[in-house]
């Protein structure tokens, strides 16, 4: 059996959720500096989550330049970014299809301080991700947080089986 390593800069306690249904499993696992993302199970293929569709967001745009050296930081291996969401997101084809809801905008507006910020419109953030795809090879994934640890290890799996697929969408 393989043991998954976590990597030690993601925040102790912040995914317990997912480390615990690791555990429940059976799935040992280490903490270890990875040079991308949170998961992985070797160098060949690592999984970064996104808590939600908004901190997916801000890598694709505020964070680009970063999260664009993080996409390129193994070179021959690959990097799945995992956004989980509970607004039915689950693929790009869902993403290209989704606009922020009133209420997120308005609350996005009130944190900022009333500073204008434009509703996220999913279609643009898709694109994006396939943009990061064809230029960085990072391929993209969605579920609810309820299913992430499970996602995770099928990433993995599906990561390590892959052999020349196409397409920045799981």
């Amino acid at each position: 059996m393989r043991t998954l390593i976590i990597d030690t800069r993601q925040q102790k306690g912040k995914h317990k959720r997912k480390h615990e249904e690791f555990g429940r499993m059976g799935i040992e696992s280490v903490r270890s500096k990875l040079p991308a993302g949170d998961y992985a199970y070797a160098p060949k293929v690592a999984v970064d989550t996104k808590r939600d569709l908004y901190e997916l967001n801000a890598c694709l745009t505020v964070e680009h330049e970063r999260f664009a050296r993080e996409c390129d930081a193994v070179p021959g291996s690959i990097l799945v970014i995992l956004t989980e969401n509970d607004q039915g997101v689950r693929s790009l084809a869902d993403l290209e299809r989704w606009v922020e809801p009133d209420e997120d905008a308005e609350r996005r507006l009130t944190k900022s301080g009333g500073k204008v910020r434009k509703r996220l419109v999913g279609s643009t953030m898709a694109k994006a991700c396939e943009t990061m795809h064809e230029h960085h090879g990072t391929y993209f994934a969605f579920c609810r947080p309820d299913e992430a640890a499970r996602k995770v290890i099928e990433l993995l799996d599906w990561g390590e089986g892959l052999g020349g697929e196409q397409g920045g969408d799981i």
